[in-house]
């Protein structure tokens, strides 16, 4: 192993890990607009009922 090795390990690792994140970050926001949406949706509907 040299440093140069180590270093190019290094920076896939960050690489790699920036666009798992970036991919599951998008995933989490989506899903919290659908669940937003479905929150909303529950509200009205039972805000309806109500009246």
């Amino acid at each position: 192993m040299q440093k140069k090795d180590i270093y190019l390990i290094c920076m896939t690792m960050i690489i790699c890990s920036f666009i798992i994140g970036l991919l599951v970050g998008n995933f989490i926001l989506r899903g919290l607009d659908d669940i937003a949406v479905i929150i909303n949706h529950g509200l009205m509907t039972i805000n309806q009922s109500i009246h």
